[in-house]
Formats: C-alpha cells, sequence, structure tokens
C-alpha cells in the first residue's frame, strides 16, 4: 500500500515509534518519513504536527516541573532546543576559547543556552534528563575542557593561579552542573585530573571573601527589591528572568567529596540526588527571586516546610588563621592552595517550629491564648545571632510542639508550633537543636530567610570556651538534600569578611 493511502493516525503512529525507538539523542527516526514525499512531509512536520512532537518529548524527557502549564507547543519548542544544544555539547561546543580572539557574542550566547539549559534540565531530572546529558552528550567531558583545558571556556588555566577563579553566570550555572555529574571516582585513580579538581573548588569553597553564599548577596534577614539581578532566559517557550545560582555551595560539597574519596569516606557520598524530580523546586524559586516566589512576607518556595526536621551527619574544615588573615589583607590564591585543611565531623539534631496564620498569635502571661495581637513574627535580629532579636528569650516545650519567644520590652511571647497539616501560611521559620563534634556539645538556634531559604544557625559550644560561630548555606535538595555553606566567626562585623570555613551536612540514614 503507497504511503499516501495509510490513513494519518497510522503514519503519526509510525513516525512516533520511529523517533522513540532510540531514546537518547534527537528523533532522527522520523527523517526518512520526512522526505518521503510532499504529503507526508506535510503531515509529520514540526509546524503542521506539534502534537506529534510534543509526545516525542514526553518520551525522551522527564515532565517539567518548572511550568506545569507547558501546552504542546511549548514542549514540542523545547524538544526541538535540547536536542539542538544537545548535539552542541556532544560536539564539544563553547566549552574552549581562543587564547588570543577576543571572544565572540554568537560564541557566549551559545553557552549562555547550553548551560541554562542543562541546568534546567538537572532541576527536573527523574532519570530521563541525566541520561541524555550524560550518556548521549557526555557532558562530564564537555564540563572538564570547561574548568581544566588551559582553553577552557572558565578562563580558569589550572597551570596559573596568580588570579582567582572568575565568579560570574557561566562559571556558576558549570559549578553546579560538575557537582550534578561528579564521580569522585573518576578523579581519584588519575593523581593530576584529582589536583586540578581539588584546586579549583578548594579556592571557590574556602575563599569567602572572594565568593558570596547568596545572590543576590545580602547580610540582613529582609530582601532589597530595588536590587534588580537576573537574565533572560528561554524555557519551554516561556522567557524568564532568572539569577543564577550561586557558586560557592556546589564548589564546597565537590570539595569535600573529591578530598575525601581516596579515603572511602562518608564524605564522598555528597553527591546529586537521583531520582525524585520534586527535589530541587527550591533552587528554582531562588533562580526566580522575588519576581515570581514571593515579597519576602512569606516562607515561599525557596524552602521547603520539614526539611530540616531530624538528625544530621557531616563535616566542618577549618584553615590556619595565619594564612586565612594573610588572604583577607590581599594574599595570592596560592597561599590558600599551599594551606593546611583541618577537617571534623559534627552530628546535628534540628527541629522546626512555624509561625502562622491558622494559630493563636501569641499567650498571655497566665497560658491562655491570644489571637488578638498583630499577625507579625519576631523582629529579624542580628545577622551574627542566626537573625534573633537581641535579647530576645525562648522556651521549648517539645511535648507540646511548641517554642514561645520574649522579646526585649515585651510582655507576651510569640508562639512558634511544630509543623502540622493546615497550619496556613507560614510567616517565620525558627531551627532549634543541638549537636556534639570533637570539640564538645552544643547548641543551635537560628531562623531561614523566607525569600531564598538562606539558613543561619548560631552554634553555642555548652562550656562556653570556644565561643559563638554562626553556620550558614542552603538546603540543596528536600527529602535527599544536603546543607552546605560556611561557618564563621561572630567578633568580626557582619558586612566585611571574616575567619571561615566550609561545612557540609546529609541526613543520617
Amino acid at each position: 500500500m503507497p504511503l499516501d493511502n495509510i490513513p494519518q493516525e497510522v503514519v503519526e503512529h509510525i513516525a512516533y515509534y520511529a523517533a522513540t525507538r532510540a531514546v537518547l539523542g534527537p528523533p532522527a527516526g522520523i527523517i526518512p518519513l520526512l522526505l518521503a514525499n510532499r504529503k507526508i512531509h506535510a503531515l509529520l512536520s514540526f509546524a503542521s504536527n506539534p502534537h506529534l512532537y510534543a509526545r516525542i518529548f514526553q518520551q525522551k524527557f522527564d515532565p517539567t516541573v518548572t511550568r506545569l502549564d507547558a501546552d504542546v507547543g511549548a514542549l514540542a519548542d523545547e524538544l526541538r532546543r535540547r536536542c539542538t544544544y544537545l548535539r552542541r555539547i556532544k560536539e564539544r561546543a563553547a566549552c574552549t576559547v581562543d587564547p588570543i580572539l577576543r571572544p565572540r557574542k554568537a560564541d557566549q550566547d551559545l553557552l549562555h543556552e547550553i548551560l541554562w539549559m542543562s541546568l534546567l534540565m538537572t532541576l527536573e531530572n527523574a532519570g530521563k534528563n541525566e541520561e541524555q546529558l550524560r550518556t548521549y552528550a557526555r557532558i562530564d567531558g564537555w564540563l572538564r575542557l570547561f574548568w581544566f583545558d588551559d582553553a577552557g571556556a572558565s578562563l580558569t588555566n589550572p597551570a596559573k593561579r596568580e588570579r582567582w577563579p572568575l565568579n560570574n553566570e557561566f562559571t556558576s550555572l558549570a559549578m553546579w552542573l560538575f557537582w550534578f555529574f561528579l564521580r569522585p571516582e573518576d578523579y581519584a585513580s588519575d593523581s593530576i585530573s584529582h589536583g586540578k579538581a581539588t584546586d579549583l573548588v578548594k579556592l571557590i569553597a574556602l575563599g569567602a571573601h572572594q565568593y558570596h553564599l547568596s545572590a543576590p548577596y545580602s547580610a540582613d534577614f529582609q530582601p532589597d527589591p530595588t536590587v534588580l539581578h537576573g537574565v533572560l532566559v528561554t524555557h519551554y517557550a516561556r522567557t524568564y528572568r532568572l539569577i543564577p545560582p550561586p557558586i560557592t555551595a556546589p564548589a564546597v560539597l565537590c570539595y569535600l567529596s573529591l578530598i575525601n574519596c581516596r579515603k572511602n569516606a562518608r564524605a564522598a557520598q555528597l553527591m546529586f540526588s537521583r531520582g525524585q524530580k520534586d527535589e530541587w523546586g527550591p533552587v528554582w524559586a531562588r533562580c526566580l527571586g522575588l519576581s515570581e516566589a514571593n515579597s519576602g512576607r512569606e516562607v515561599g518556595a525557596a524552602f521547603e516546610l520539614g526539611s530540616l526536621n531530624g538528625i544530621w551527619e557531616g563535616i566542618f574544615t577549618y584553615t590556619e588563621f595565619t594564612a586565612y588573615a594573610a588572604l583577607l589583607s590581599g594574599a595570592p590564591p596560592l597561599v590558600l592552595l599551599n594551606s593546611l585543611v583541618a577537617q571534623h565531623r559534627h552530628t546535628w539534631k534540628l527541629r522546626e517550629y512555624h509561625f502562622t496564620s491558622a494559630y493563636p498569635i501569641s499567650r498571655s502571661s497566665s497560658g491562655s491564648a491570644r489571637s488578638d495581637c498583630a499577625a507579625s513574627p519576631i523582629s529579624p535580629g542580628d545577622p551574627l545571632r542566626g537573625f534573633l532579636p537581641e535579647g530576645a528569650r525562648m522556651e521549648e516545650n517539645q511535648e507540646e510542639g511548641i517554642v514561645e519567644v520574649w522579646e526585649r520590652g515585651k510582655d507576651v511571647p510569640l508562639v512558634y508550633r511544630s509543623a502540622a497539616e493546615g497550619e496556613g501560611r507560614v510567616r517565620d521559620v525558627l531551627i532549634v537543636g543541638e549537636g556534639h563534634s570533637s570539640w564538645g556539645q552544643f547548641n543551635l538556634l537560628g531562623r531561614i530567610r523566607p525569600w531564598d531559604g538562606f539558613i543561619c544557625l548560631s552554634k553555642e559550644y555548652v562550656d562556653g570556651d570556644r565561643g559563638k560561630w554562626l553556620y550558614r548555606g542552603y538546603l540543596l535538595g528536600n527529602a535527599e538534600g544536603h546543607i552546605a555553606g560556611r561557618w564563621r566567626d561572630t567578633l568580626s562585623p557582619p558586612n566585611v569578611p571574616g575567619y571561615e570555613g566550609c561545612f557540609a551536612m546529609s541526613r543520617r540514614r
């Protein structure tokens, strides 16, 4: 039977099977059908049959969780974009630059498209997206060239360490991808590759005076709505203004994974959590910023409520104080690379308490509930005390699942409660906990910054001899996530660099 006489739905079924028989890569199997004759081409062309290409997209890639309203046209358009740029990654396009010629705008635009597409695919990964990037496009090799080749587009020549690695849109996105696709064992057997990779992430993880934890950087609890950041990114046929996620947190996870991978230490497990496509919603929300997430008056999508409850285990590092002081005085990166870095294990037990709109706001001194107070949480406090107001007094009752907070000059406490169903809009999150390390036992107390999910915890040792320290960072992932960031001293002013080190925590299994 001639192809012209076959019913359209049968032709579409044949085309779908031919296009998806090979799951990885572009739907090349449909090309012979498109070339058969004009009638078949008219039935199967991209312009005339977006439904077909939307179905092909759904077979080759994981479902979107960042744009739930994507129609067939958006899915078809995303299929074409991804296939185009996956092929360019496979061809090793844009990962290196000519060391003599000035980069062309077309090359910069291509690098922008490749990095953002790859990052957003990983944020929606449930298995298929990773296979397309790792197995078909071989993005791990692309990233090696980007970071470690003498002509790499990161402009971070591993043979020269007179300058700090650049901190820009491209390097931030590429560091997240480097963490997502890192397999420490691939570097452990090659001392040269291991040295290059470890040096790179060590500078970023420990160079706190060069690389901030948040973007846009702010030590304050409240956002600054006048600060405009972000770049235009096309995603499912829609243009967003997105903020590149900060480079620091994934660099910390890479650094601790690489330095421990030869020791068979548990830190080598600080890897990308696979298989759950809803793990990375908060990262997407932070990329959106205040434009679409929220105004900062409520705890929004940038933090998954209840995700910090439980027991966490991990590592914190520290460098020689004299070497770090030299860095703050302008010493070159080589000083940090030559510095000894010590590490200790520590364990945290954390509990979340929420201030919500569904419960009485406060209690009177006699213990009776009051609901006639202003529906506002405690005031923003000192960044060096976990954003807690100076002079505030707190009492935790774990049996009732509440924390009562008395601010200075107020007779009536505000009540924060453990997470519960139907608790209403959460306005504030307190974190209470305790932990231990080889240096002794300590208490933890702090808050979550509502507009970007920034974790800020004050750490005070029980014996009081080791002073107070501040731990700040983000939860990367939810149920299978990791807390990554830096600790710092509390004697230096909050808006200037202090004595700092990095840390990472994983949920106890």
